[in-house]
């Protein structure tokens, strides 16, 4: 099989009714439906079961206790039938032809192991571009170099070769639900390159309480894997001076949020890099402070 297009869902059954159409109208037969579903309190499981019964997509459907995306992402890869594994959430969709242009350039990578996904864009609902455009087609890079060499922002849709990134895991924190993708980019792009496109692949629709309208209370919330992400991201994946400071800066000011954690200890960050940017930490703690409120 050639592709698993993987969804994480927690109570969506209001939103996958269209990501399932979106993929019976594909012109790109060739994929299953991995559907991983995080605990969901609403009639998700009817509602899926309704679209096995009409048997005209492979669709695996795996219920879990609740535990946040990361660890059904975990979940979704070790179940993972197709050579590719494209990630689509639960209210988002994919246009007719978008697993056709995964395959175009799928087969262009197939058997260089140097490069493990691709990576291309998203519209919204109204059919603007989430953010911006690679500055030419067939980029090849690691993301954050990418993004900050040409600074690129905003949703992108993408997937990985299954084999190259079935043991590359989210890590896990008992009693924390969620923890940024960044981290798991960012581990991947430690041994792989990723093939960047400037072709329309999902359409995205932000939910009032979806992660990315939550994002400073989730990060809060969630601080163990903040802070793991933020210390990863200064001491392993920084390019250049601009995003090697601007990760510490963050590292410090959630730090400051994380009571048990002591800001100035023994974690091998020099401690006049830690002093002469404190300011600045401080200042988007307090920021956070009052948008918490």
């Amino acid at each position: 099989m050639t592709f698993t297009v993987f969804t994480a869902s927690f109570n969506r059954a209001h939103t996958i009714i269209r990501t399932y159409n979106s993929l019976v109208n594909q012109s790109f037969k060739d994929f299953e439906w991995l559907i991983v579903d995080d605990g969901s309190t609403d009639n998700t499981d009817q509602t899926v079961s309704g679209f096995i019964k009409k048997n005209e997509i492979d669709i695996t459907y795996i219920k879990k206790n609740n535990g946040g995306k990361h660890t059904a992402w975990n979940i979704g890869l070790d179940n993972a039938k197709g050579d590719f594994f494209i990630i689509l959430d639960a209210d988002d969709f994919f246009l007719e032809d978008t697993l056709f242009i995964f395959h175009k350039y799928y087969k262009k990578i197939v058997n260089n192991d140097s490069i493990a996904g691709i990576t291309g864009l998203c519209i919204d609902t109204d059919d603007n571009i989430v953010g911006n455009k690679y500055p030419f087609n067939e980029l090849i890079g690691k993301p954050l170099e990418i993004n900050s060499k040409y600074n690129i922002y905003g949703d992108k849709c993408g997937g990985y070769k299954t084999k190259l990134v079935r043991h590359i895991k989210f890590p896990i924190f008992e009693d924390e639900k969620f923890i940024t993708e960044g981290i798991l980019i960012n581990r991947i792009s430690k041994y792989f390159n990723n093939l960047f496109i400037n072709e329309i692949l999902c359409g995205v629709e932000y939910q009032e309480q979806g992660l990315s309208s939550n994002s400073l209370k989730l990060r809060v919330q969630n601080i163990k894997g903040t802070l793991l992400y933020y210390t990863e991201a200064y001491k392993d994946y920084s390019f250049g001076f601009q995003s090697k400071y601007k990760n510490l800066i963050n590292l410090l000011r959630f730090k400051l949020h994380d009571k048990s954690s002591r800001l100035f200890e023994n974690d091998k960050i020099p401690f006049l890099e830690k002093i002469s940017i404190f300011p600045f930490a401080y200042i988007l703690y307090l920021k956070d402070r009052w948008k918490l409120k």
